[in-house]
């Protein structure tokens, strides 16, 4: 009973997982205007693209 417990546990974590990076890894090409972005955020995006 706990096996199958903790099995249906780690199968609903992983699909919450996948759910979340699906969610927050959108990413969209437009810049915008500089005056919108902040210094933090350029340089994130210079860190990650």
């Amino acid at each position: 009973m706990k096996k199958t417990l903790k099995t249906f546990l780690a199968l609903i974590l992983c699909a919450m997982f996948c759910v979340g990076v699906c969610a927050c890894g959108d990413k969209s090409d437009d810049k915008g205007s500089s005056e919108n972005n902040s210094v933090g955020d350029e340089i994130a995006d210079d860190i990650f693209d």
